[in-house]
């Protein structure tokens, strides 16, 4: 917990020479948020080695109102982010060419509430620093978006707001009934014990579709394609990279500890969404013309298999379930990040206007390739491993569920497959000439290696919590 202090310490200080130190150049201070951002991995890795569980309590008049504590799911989400952050803060260069100091304070003030959030002990913890989390999000889509920017701010922010007033009104009613958020608190309390069964599944329900909100799933999912569209590079891989994830962290931080026998009741329901998800997000993806819409899509479909393994609720399932979520955190990032070293050049997203790029540029070619047949879940990369614990985890439950979360695969290498081929080889050229800088090629270097590596041996993640 003491290296975390020290952490939040570090963002408040790069806030503070940002906005005071008005002699500071671009360049300087971007190389002092990249420098930041590696040393703030490097103390994290620490952290989760040391795994300090000190708690940190915020009382007002005796009552516990914030309470934060260190965990190992919390600290795996952690690595994931400031991994993630690495990759935004060397993208800056390319994709931010104005008010770079207020860029940078609302990427730190974001990564301080996610820090928060995955430390977060208590499901109220979690909520208020999620809340927090979205206002930097919100700015950055609404100050460095595109044209469509600022439906796609006030869509992000209230469909964010209708799925938080349902978790919300669930913690009231929880916490005036039991007097705690905590959730074994909450589980093993008497007065828990004694709400009927019809208002706990009530209770699951409003909180399911909070989280469903976040993750997203059909019918809650029309804010996220349209969100990365418009959002500046660095704000598409941090939604897909971290804050997506925050739906399935909160379920199974919070919600399979209060609502474990309840949870078994809606286990049908919660899969069939999934299932929907995963079928509707890879066709719509299927006819997507602009290519960040198109992978934006396809985080709704890889998401699903988020949903359908920890609702597998078996220990295959959410281990898996947790699996996809750190695969689909890097390759997700990566493929947005490709997708804006040649939007900045060509300045389009539309993929009938791309072509030839394997001739042009064979080294962001075999990379996005790469990545691309990570997103499949292709043996040997970052992505299978998820993909194939999440669906033997529903062969326990039924045949059915088992073949269409596996159609998965296929429907995902369709549209991967048929981006790959008119971005990289293609008769159209946007351009000539794709030099990539030594920034660029540092960033496809890691994201290689990390997709190959986990791939290869996924139990350097695995080990960490299954």
């Amino acid at each position: 917990m003491f290296l975390n202090i020290a952490i939040i310490s570090i963002y408040i200080l790069n806030i503070f020479f940002n906005t005071f130190v008005k002699t500071l150049k671009d360049s300087v201070m971007r190389n002092i948020f990249i420098a930041t951002s590696v040393s703030i991995f490097l103390l994290t890795i620490c952290s989760f080695l040391t795994l300090d569980k000190f708690s940190i309590i915020l009382q007002l008049k005796n009552i516990p109102i914030l309470q934060i504590q260190e965990t190992k799911l919390g600290n795996i989400f952690l690595l994931l982010t400031t991994l993630v952050s690495i990759f935004v803060a060397i993208d800056i260069k390319t994709s931010i060419k104005e008010k770079t100091s207020l860029y940078i304070n609302l990427l730190i003030a974001t990564n301080i509430a996610l820090r928060l959030c995955f430390l977060s002990k208590d499901i109220l913890s979690f909520f208020v620093f999620f809340e927090f989390s979205i206002i930097p999000v919100f700015f950055m889509i609404l100050l460095w978006g595109g044209k469509k920017k600022i439906i796609a701010a006030k869509q992000f922010l209230i469909y964010t707001i209708f799925g938080s007033s349902f978790i919300l009104a669930a913690i009231i009613y929880l916490y005036a009934k039991t007097g705690s958020s905590l959730p074994l608190q909450i589980a093993n309390s008497g007065a828990f014990a004694v709400i009927p069964e019809n208002v706990k599944i009530t209770l699951l329900c409003m909180m399911c579709i909070g989280f469903f909100v976040k993750i997203p799933t059909f019918p809650f999912h029309t804010w996220l394609p349209l969100a990365h569209v418009q959002a500046p590079t660095g704000g598409s891989m941090l939604l897909a990279g971290i804050l997506i994830k925050l739906g399935g962290f909160g379920i199974i931080q919070y919600l399979l500890p209060i609502f474990t026998p309840q949870i078994h009741i809606i286990q049908n329901y919660a899969i069939i969404i999934g299932l929907i998800s995963l079928i509707y997000g890879s066709f719509v993806a299927m006819g997507q013309t602009d290519v960040k819409k198109m992978i934006a899509y396809s985080s709704i479909a890889h998401m699903s298999y988020v949903v359908c393994g920890i609702f597998s609720l078996n220990e295959n399932g959410i281990n898996g379930a947790i699996f996809q979520m750190i695969s689909h955190g890097i390759v997700s990032a990566g493929l947005f990040y490709m997708i804006g070293i040649v939007y900045s050049r060509s300045h389009t997203r539309d993929i009938n206007a791309y072509g030839d790029l394997y001739t042009i540029c064979p080294f962001y070619a075999k990379v996005f390739i790469l990545l691309s047949m990570a997103s499949v879940g292709l043996p040997g990369t970052i992505g299978f491993i998820g993909e194939i614990m999440t669906i033997t985890s529903l062969s326990k439950i039924s045949g059915i569920y088992t073949i269409l979360l596996a159609s998965g695969a296929i429907l995902g290498a369709t549209y991967m497959l048929h981006l790959c081929r008119k971005l990289l080889f293609g008769d159209k050229a946007n351009f000539t000439n794709l030099e990539l800088s030594s920034n660029e090629k540092i960033n496809l270097y890691l994201l290689s290696a990390l997709t190959i590596i986990l791939g290869i041996y996924p139990k350097i993640i695995l080990g960490l919590f299954a």
